[in-house]
C-alpha cells in the first residue's frame, strides 16, 4: 500500500549493505522503523477520514509495507 516506503527501505538498506558501515544500518533501521511505527499508522488515519470505508476495504486486502508480508 505504501510502495515508495517499501523503495527508500530496501535503497537505505542496500546502501548500508554496500559501504559495510554500522552506522548505515543503524541509520536504516531507524527510518524503516519510522515508516512502520509512525508514518504509515498517521497516513492511514488521514486515509481512513478521507476515504472511510473505500480505504477501509482496501486496505483489509492490502499489505502495508513488505509485499505479501506486512
Amino acid at each position: 500500500m505504501h510502495v515508495n516506503y517499501f523503495g527508500d527501505g530496501i535503497t537505505y538498506i542496500g546502501l548500508a549493505m554496500i559501504t559495510l558501515e554500522l552506522v548505515c544500518l543503524v541509520v536504516s533501521l531507524g527510518i524503516i522503523l519510522n515508516f512502520i511505527l509512525l508514518q504509515i499508522p498517521m497516513q492511514d488515519k488521514h486515509l481512513s477520514k478521507k476515504y472511510g470505508n473505500d480505504f477501509t476495504e482496501y486496505s483489509r486486502v492490502t499489505k502495508k509495507f513488505i509485499p505479501f508480508v506486512y
